[in-house]
């Protein structure tokens, strides 16, 4: 009996190894990052805790909560936000192409690839390019049961605005950031991250194969539907890239003051 059990527990503590091992040897460049978003209203301005710094939960009021995803290839990037994504593409010679897709019709429209900064690049694979991330304070650096996280603050009392990023430094990925300004705050929580080949591959392939319209071709198009529709609601002209909070809105990020 004794021997069986000892067994047993060899057995699961391997299984636990090989578990933990493949926890840890994700792919940087190949990868899928689900995000909880969470945007609400302060009840006040006297709402910190000074010795925790964390805001209080009987505090805050009208929260929306939403979920988005980031998925990366090697030079391509997925987001994912709510029926809409964008599909970033990085050709030779620094050019971008993005094609932007309407997951509730299962159509795309593409649009010409443009030169576009490393910076930017950044902006879109990681939502916080390295350049503005080196512009906060560095408050400590920690590891967990698998990767260094790092983490920094920021504070401009001219405009009311402060925050806290709790940053991955092995797979370059936002675990936590909260950004509060005046009475607003919005908040992003990593839920998961996926590695299955196979469903990194699907999340990319099922939107390729969507029907597509270059967006150059819109105007011979004038009688589908579908496209009056999201010109008429303003969907086709651009998409976005970085930091937005759960109503979409783009949300600011600044240095120390």
């Amino acid at each position: 009996m004794k021997i069986s059990i000892t067994i047993l527990f060899l057995l699961m503590f391997n299984a636990f190894t090989v578990k933990a091992d493949q926890t840890c040897q994700y792919r940087e460049d190949f990868l899928g990052a689900h995000y909880l978003l969470t945007n609400s209203q302060l009840a006040s301005n006297q709402l910190v805790n000074s010795k925790t710094d964390r805001i209080e939960e009987n505090a805050i009021k009208n929260k929306m909560i939403h979920t988005s995803s980031l998925w990366r290839k090697p030079n391509k990037v997925l987001s994912v936000n709510g029926e809409r994504s964008t599909t970033w593409f990085k050709a030779n010679h620094d050019l971008v192409q993005k094609t932007m897709h309407f997951d509730h019709f299962q159509r795309s429209i593409e649009y010409q690839a443009k030169a576009m900064s490393e910076s930017h690049w950044q902006q879109i694979r990681q939502l916080i390019p390295n350049s503005k991330k080196q512009s906060l304070t560095l408050v400590n650096t920690i590891k967990d049961s698998c990767y260094q996280q790092a983490l920094y603050k920021w504070q401009d009392k001219a405009t009311n605005l402060k925050g806290k990023l709790l940053w991955n430094k092995d797979l370059n990925l936002i675990t936590e950031l909260t950004i509060v300004q005046r009475k607003q705050k919005s908040h992003w929580r990593l839920q998961a991250i996926e590695h299955d080949k196979e469903v990194i591959e699907l999340a990319f392939s099922q939107r390729a194969n969507y029907q597509s319209t270059d967006f150059a071709d819109i105007g011979d198009n004038e009688s589908d539907p579908f496209l009056i529709k999201m010109i008429n609601l303003g969907f086709i002209e651009h998409g976005s890239s970085g930091i937005y909070n759960a109503n979409g809105e783009s949300m600011p990020i600044q240095h120390n003051h």
